[in-house]
Parts: C-alpha cells; structure tokens; sequence
C-alpha cells in the first residue's frame, strides 16, 4: 500500500477547512433567511428532503452552504418565519 505525501496545498486546505468547521461548532448557525430567499419557492421540497436531494439541487455548493447554515443530516430545516 502506498500513501501519497501531503503538499503545501493540502495542509492549507486543512487548516482553512479545519478553521470553517470550528467557526461554524463555536457559533452553531440557526438562521436560514438567506437561503430561504436564495431558494425562493423550492424552500419548502428542500427543508423536507434528504440529504441526497439537498446534494443534486445545491451542487458544487452543498459544502459551503452545510456549514455556513448548519442543517442536520436528513433532518427537516425549520423554516424562520418571522
């Protein structure tokens, strides 16, 4: 078995990604305003769908939106109405 020598570029990928992540622990995020108005009319499907719906429709975005959002993993989102 080999194993590949991490580059500059992984480690920095790590830390940047390691420093999002506790962020995101520290200031756990219940605020989905934004994504509702980015979702618009398809709020709704996607506050109830699973994960794998939520992966097809958000795309290249999924991770970033994960974090910055926090939804739980085949969990409804709340939707913030007021």
């Amino acid at each position: 078995m080999s194993y590949k020598k991490s580059t500059q570029k992984d480690e920095e990928e790590l830390k940047q990604y390691t420093k999002a992540k506790a962020t995101v622990e520290s200031e756990p995020s219940t605020d989905v305003k934004g994504l509702q108005k980015e979702l618009g009319s398809s709020f709704t499907q996607f506050a109830m769908g699973d994960e794998s719906y939520r992966k097809r429709v958000l795309k290249g975005d999924y991770a970033a939106k994960k974090l910055k959002y926090g939804w739980l993993y085949d969990q409804p989102i709340q939707a913030d109405v007021s």
